[in-house]
């Protein structure tokens, strides 16, 4: 299984195309972020949708404590499946709104902000 990905006061989104998903990976590379990207069934593996390592476990255990139903889960896993791509970038204070912007410059969908014990709708 893949190492595995702490979702603290990161800010993911899905984009669909993969010129673009490529096109913000050079953006962020370029603005000095630390980030991941999912893809496919190795990106789906480590969400770890059954199992208690990844990203899902951190996002179940995150969504029962906040009575969120899992749904943020499954619809990344759902992103996945369909061939869509799940980019996770850490960010320090002050660094989420340029972290948004290149998402969202890319075609960033259904973003979230994840703090240390909330996660924020940006985009659903």
């Amino acid at each position: 299984m893949p190492e595995t990905h702490s979702l603290d006061n990161t800010v993911a989104a899905v984009i669909d195309s993969r010129d673009e998903s490529e096109a913000a990976i050079e953006e962020l590379r370029k603005a000095g972020f630390e980030f991941e990207v999912l893809r496919g069934e190795e990106g789906q593996e480590h969400l770890d949708p059954e199992g208690e390592e990844g990203l899902w476990a951190t996002l179940k255990r995150m969504a029962t404590a906040l009575g969120d139903e899992n749904r943020v889960l499954r619809r990344l896993d759902r992103e996945l499946a369909s061939g869509n791509t799940v980019i996770s970038i850490d960010i320090g204070d002050g660094d989420s709104e340029k972290a948004i912007k290149i998402l969202r410059d890319h075609g960033g969908r259904y973003i979230w902000k994840f703090g240390d014990w909330a996660f924020t709708p940006i985009e659903v």
